[in-house]
């Protein structure tokens, strides 16, 4: 058995679209950083050339209709803009990972009450065999395996492929060759 086929077996159709939910917002929370790293490419360009305010389209736009009347006023609002992007971008992560912690939480503490509940609705027979340690092992401790173990980092896990998959889908977008250089010294570093 697999742990997806456990999970699926173990979890209400509720608890199933709850954690379908969390990966959208996995998604979300990997675009919130993509977005926050691509933000500081704007300011640190004008920060090393301001010249490129003049010359790149989009930053003359916005510093001509932004009403700007100086360059280093201009570098000031690109910093800002950075600093707010960054903000709201780490706003993003931990509202995110706080949602997912929260949920995988609440399915622990529901799966501990249905198999306490279980337990409960044993015979008396069961519970003079079963051994009580056993019994509550299970349902204080093996719950909260599967909670922190595998639903709290499969959600991290998926957060951060997907970061990663932005990553190179924006590198790829931006740099082709730089981003098939770097896809194939990974994969030259795994396969050693």
């Amino acid at each position: 058995m697999t742990v997806f086929s456990v999970l699926r077996d173990v979890l209400t159709p509720r608890q199933r679209r709850c954690i379908l939910t969390m990966q959208v917002v996995s998604i979300a929370m990997a675009f919130s950083t993509v977005g926050g790293i691509a933000a500081i490419a704007p300011f640190f360009a004008v920060l090393g050339q301001p010249q490129l305010i003049a010359h790149n389209t989009v930053l003359r736009w916005a510093y001509v209709h932004g009403g700007f009347l100086s360059n280093r006023g201009f570098v000031l609002a690109l910093g800002l803009g950075f600093i707010a992007v960054m903000l709201i971008a780490n706003l993003v992560s931990v509202l995110g990972s706080l949602a997912m912690s929260r949920m995988a939480l609440k399915i622990g503490t529901e799966l501990q009450s249905t198999l306490f509940a279980e337990y409960l609705s044993r015979p008396y027979a069961f519970h003079t065999r079963a051994n009580s340690a056993a019994l509550c092992n299970n349902i204080l401790h093996e719950t909260a395996r599967l909670t922190n173990g595998i639903l709290v980092n499969g959600f991290l896990l998926v957060t951060n492929l997907v970061t990663a998959a932005f990553i190179m889908l924006s590198i790829l977008l931006l740099k082709p060759l730089v981003a098939l250089a770097m896809i194939g010294a990974l994969a030259g570093g795994y396969a050693l």
